[in-house]
């Protein structure tokens, strides 16, 4: 829809194509196109099956949690709740204020982008309802991916809370890997998901860096995003619910493991979208693919 909206749009208003030097026309910037035919929906949906996947198994992967701590009051949930949205609400229209006012400059944007209605004398850049959509639709885009990652954090939370309450679910019944491995399924569901959509954000911002004179703010803000939560915090559940585990083995060693080495806690094959995908396979070449390269590919 982003992509053929535009297109439309743009050619009833000619700037489709032309010979404009001082306009860059949608057929010409290939950096909408790009992020519109693939980033943007790649995004959408890992994003969208992340949400999903958090939504559906979140109830699931509470068992593994102390009942003392898995179990808040509905109310004190709710305002958690509204509290977010409002938030993510509040910080996407001031985010897409920046990012629009951002567009109007031309040490930013040297060209006048295909949205862009008409120039004043003094070089001031006007939208109509061409840039009005155009805002409207980063809008929504951008809102979409604070609540991504808005639910990326709750499962961080929560899975943080898994790994504290390990001795408790090893104590209460005869817990091995295998079997928490099996538990988690959920979480290596949703880990694949966020290393997907991270890896497509990241796709996004690297081409979005191409077409801007000087870097803005916004730029800036969403590097410093992606190398928070793609390079530092995505991995950091993970990492941690299996270090809480080697050490509970470690201290309580069965017959069986005398000496219990560290383990993985993902799946080797788990369903998604529709098929059986390696997540450890996968993860491996979005590291090495995108991921492991993007504060080098960004930063400097």
């Amino acid at each position: 829809m982003c992509f053929v909206v535009v297109f439309v749009w743009s050619a009833m208003v000619g700037t489709l194509i032309g010979s404009d030097p001082t306009r860059l026309y949608f057929l010409k910037d290939w950096v909408n196109l790009l992020n519109y035919t693939v980033w943007c929906p790649l995004y959408i949906g890992f994003g969208a099956v992340l949400i999903a996947t958090i939504i559906r198994g979140s109830g699931e992967l509470k068992q593994l949690v102390r009942q003392n701590e898995a179990g808040s009051r509905p109310v004190g949930s709710y305002r958690s709740i509204f509290s977010i949205l409002l938030l993510v609400l509040v910080v996407s229209l001031f985010a897409n204020a920046k990012f629009m006012t951002e567009n109007l400059n031309p040490a930013i944007y040297p060209r006048n982008y295909w949205f862009i209605d008409h120039v004043m004398p003094d070089g001031s850049r006007v939208i109509g309802a061409f840039g009005f959509y155009y805002g409207l639709l980063n809008f929504c885009l951008l809102l979409f991916s604070l609540l991504v990652a808005a639910a990326f954090v709750s499962e961080f939370r929560l899975v943080l809370q898994i790994a504290e309450s390990l001795d408790h679910v090893k104590a209460g019944s005869s817990m091995t890997t295998e079997v928490l491995r099996t538990r988690l399924t959920t979480f290596t569901q949703a880990y694949l998901a966020g290393k997907l959509a991270v890896a497509s954000y990241m796709g996004n911002a690297l081409v979005w860096k191409t077409s801007q004179a000087q870097h803005s703010n916004n730029l800036a803000v969403l590097g410093g995003a992606l190398t928070l939560f793609g390079v530092v915090l995505l991995s950091i559940p993970r990492y941690y619910i299996e270090l809480q585990w080697f050490r509970l083995r470690a201290a309580m060693p069965s017959a069986a493991e005398s000496d219990p080495e560290y383990e993985d806690l993902r799946l080797w094959e788990v369903d998604f979208l529709g098929g059986s995908w390696k997540p450890k396979l996968v993860a491996h070449v979005l590291d090495t693919l995108m991921i492991g390269g993007f504060i080098s590919s960004f930063w400097l």
